[in-house]
């Protein structure tokens, strides 16, 4: 061959036999082969690597997930790149083919050689590609497993936030049941408070009571309580004592005597007596403090109702109150005053 184109040279300098185009051709075709079968190298090294990373990251959470999608989007772009180089690969081989046909007969078994070894990386790109469609296959049946389980996860979430409904549903049953037993409690103690104040026994405001009475007309009065009625006894007795003090003509407090009447009372018989309270039967009101006296008009303005007028302001002012109640029988200017039980 070496002696061929040295003959060639010498007989013209300016003429290139056809042998040495196509040789030229075959050569530059061989290289681009091989720069070719670089690059399906490296992009399947690239390839192989990216499914690699998409392999790892299934295996993080859901949330990872994402990022296998990413992977796969530059797997499907090296595969096309592939399929690329692939599509120019069996073009190149092809010109080459056409190239080699036109060669003399010992270019063509070199050049099915290399064709040969084109076609066995393009066999083994073509034996990746088929594993990376598995590999994908299997990637794809794994994201459908965690897409399964995060469909679990959900359910069990929503599970979680019912039982959390009912939850509080419960415990706002239990605080309104605990507001109500709350006001139960709270009634209680102010009935009980009531109950205690009606156990408590009367008191006498002595000061304002005093002052009422002070500097006015005074009288003679007789102090009544109720009979066994240790309360009714003590009130009697703080009574009589403010009247003393206050200069009233007051006889000692006793006990209501069992025949004791007014009016019409001595005229009937026991047994009508008897359903009335010994109270009553002295002209009192059945609860309470009642004066009894010949004329209850305070309005009427006479020298003998100042006295009374006072006592009722005094009464009022330190007691609460009193009632009224009327005995002809008794003489002017002296008063009844009839304690009976605690209203």
């Amino acid at each position: 061959m070496q002696d061929t184109n040295t003959t060639a040279t010498e007989t013209s300098s300016e003429t290139v036999k056809p042998e040495e185009t196509n040789m030229l051709d075959a050569q530059a075709l061989a290289s681009q082969v091989q720069e070719l079968t670089g690059k399906v190298q490296t992009l399947t090294t690239a390839h192989s690597s990216w499914n690699t990373w998409s392999v790892r990251f299934v295996a993080f959470t859901a949330v990872v997930a994402a990022l296998y999608f990413v992977a796969q989007w530059m797997t499907n772009k090296k595969g096309g790149e592939l399929s690329e180089v692939q599509a120019a690969l069996i073009r190149a081989k092809d010109a080459q083919l056409t190239s080699d046909l036109k060669t003399k007969d010992e270019h063509i078994a070199d050049a099915n050689n290399k064709a040969a070894d084109a076609n066995n990386a393009a066999g083994q790109a073509n034996v990746r590609a088929e594993n990376l469609e598995h590999a994908n296959l299997t990637l794809r049946g794994q994201v459908a497993t965690l897409e399964t389980q995060a469909a679990d996860a959900s359910k069990e979430v929503a599970g979680l936030q019912k039982a959390a409904a009912d939850a509080k549903a419960a415990q706002q049953r239990v605080e309104t049941e605990l507001a109500r037993q709350q006001a139960r409690a709270a009634n209680a103690e102010i009935a009980l408070a009531e109950i205690r104040k009606k156990q408590e026994p009367r008191r006498l405001n002595w000061d304002k009571f005093v002052a009422a009475l002070k500097g006015k007309p005074t009288a003679r009065a007789e102090i009544m309580y109720q009979p066994e009625d240790p309360e009714a006894h003590h009130f009697a007795e703080e009574l009589w004592m403010a009247l003393a003090a206050a200069g009233w003509h007051v006889s000692s407090p006793i006990s209501i005597p069992p025949d004791a009447a007014i009016g019409g009372f001595p005229n009937t018989d026991e047994n009508t007596r008897q359903r009335f309270t010994s109270v009553e039967r002295v002209g009192g009101q059945q609860t309470g403090v009642s004066v009894m006296a010949n004329d209850i008009n305070r309005d009427t303005a006479t020298e003998k109702m100042a006295a009374l007028n006072a006592l009722g302001d005094a009464f009022l002012a330190a007691a609460g109150g009193v009632g009224m109640g009327r005995d002809e029988a008794l003489p002017d200017n002296f008063f009844r005053i009839v304690v009976g039980p605690k209203p």
